[in-house]
């Protein structure tokens, strides 16, 4: 083997290295709320981006990235059918591009309102727990450290500092996502005539014509789902 390949050699297993080296999970982290997430999302801590940041509950989610002055992110909403009231495992997702400036503010909001020193609800006393409500998992990735905090009902929460910066956290970062006009453009491209969000069933009101065209168009599409499987 000469001198060249040799140092080819380390250099390769050199950057190896960086490019597998650990990414440390902050101790105030609480990963169990990832089982939350109905909609599959890719795992952050494989972005490569300088900064990353994601805001999801079962129904949507934030996500941004950093790199350097370029600002980028996307919102995604997403439905999951209910048929004969059972859910089934056809899914709806639409997503839209951020406005870069919009990316910008919500980082600096971050920053300014310090959530990485906010500790996932399970580490907050008074934090009080329940079945109903909105869980809102909060997560965040630089080049060493990944962390995963969740809090459910920010609202729910009685004179909890904690609680009264994550939700006014969560309404600024919509309104920069101009949620409630995406949530009403996404709303006309359901194609279930009932579907679930956040633990709520949504049905679709319809004339008897409607009803029956909709019930013609499914058997439809089932019937090529059925020709198109293996």
């Amino acid at each position: 083997m000469t001198k060249l390949t040799i140092i080819l050699s380390i250099l390769s297993l050199s950057l190896f290295a960086q490019t597998k080296r650990e990414i440390v999970v902050s101790v105030d982290s609480d990963t169990s709320f990832l089982q939350y997430r109905t909609f599959p999302e890719k795992d952050l801590r494989l972005s490569q981006a300088e900064r990353s940041f994601r805001l999801s509950t079962s129904c949507n989610s934030v996500e941004i990235r950093k790199n350097q002055s370029t600002f980028s992110g996307e919102l995604s909403l997403f439905v999951r059918e209910v048929s004969d009231f059972e859910s089934s495992s056809k899914t709806h997702r639409q997503t839209y591009s951020l406005d870069p400036l919009a990316v910008q503010k919500m980082f600096h909001l971050i920053d300014s309102l310090k959530l990485d020193n906010i500790p996932s609800d399970t580490f907050i006393k008074s934090w009080r727990q329940g079945f109903d409500g909105i869980v809102y998992v909060l997560e965040s990735k630089d080049k060493v450290r990944y962390s995963c905090k969740g809090y459910w009902t920010p609202e729910a929460q009685m004179l909890v500092v904690e609680a009264l910066t994550i939700q006014a956290f969560v309404d600024r970062v919509y309104a920069l996502a101009n949620l409630k006009a995406r949530y009403e453009n996404f709303d006309t491209t359901i194609p279930f005539m009932s579907w679930t969000c956040n633990g709520v069933i949504v049905s679709r009101i319809m004339t008897c014509k409607e009803y029956r065209a909709y019930k013609r168009k499914k058997r439809r599409l089932n019937k090529t789902a059925v020709k198109r499987a293996p």
